[in-house]
């Protein structure tokens, strides 16, 4: 009996053919510890990865203006759960983090409320960055960054598996 724990084993596609693609050979059966850093989306010669990190930003100044202008806005709207289909983060076991929840949600809220209230306005440098959002909680790092810009990007991600199965 033959384990197949890589995609490429799994669904039988040569490994090379992901390679030119561009595609990650992910572990079908665990995580990986590899996360989407979000300011290597801003920082790309790429277009649509800088087109990705403006979408990211824009979402960030959406949930802001929810949070600023609705004292009762519903908390669930700001929180990001680990998105279990790209195999990407930190998990013991498996695939199923812990993404970002009610405590998340709650810091981001008081944040837009305090500390960040200009977060869009930033007059330092040229564009806001979502890497201030490390500093929201403890123990948000680069595996709850990730999972939040996941989620943002989902969309984008869902295109690329298409056209590459296609």
């Amino acid at each position: 009996m033959s384990i197949k724990l890589l995609f490429s084993e799994y669904f039988e596609i040569d490994g090379d053919v992901l390679d030119a693609y561009g595609a990650l050979n992910i572990c079908i059966d665990a995580d990986l510890p590899l996360f989407i850093d979000p300011f290597l989306l801003f920082s790309s010669e790429k277009p649509e990865y800088t087109e990705l990190h403006d979408q990211i930003v824009n979402h960030l100044i959406a949930l802001k203006e929810l949070a600023t202008n609705n004292p009762s806005v519903d908390a669930r709207l700001f929180q990001f759960p680990e998105v279990k289909q790209n195999w990407l983060g930190l998990c013991k076991w498996g695939n199923v983090g812990k993404g970002l929840g009610p405590q998340f949600a709650g810091n981001l809220i008081k944040a837009f409320n305090g500390f960040y209230s200009n977060f869009g306005n930033e007059t330092i440098s040229s564009s806001a960055h979502i890497e201030k959002l490390t500093l929201v909680g403890a123990g948000i790092g680069r595996d709850f960054i990730s999972d939040f810009t996941t989620n943002i990007m989902l969309e984008f991600l869902l295109e690329y598996t298409q056209k590459f199965c296609t």
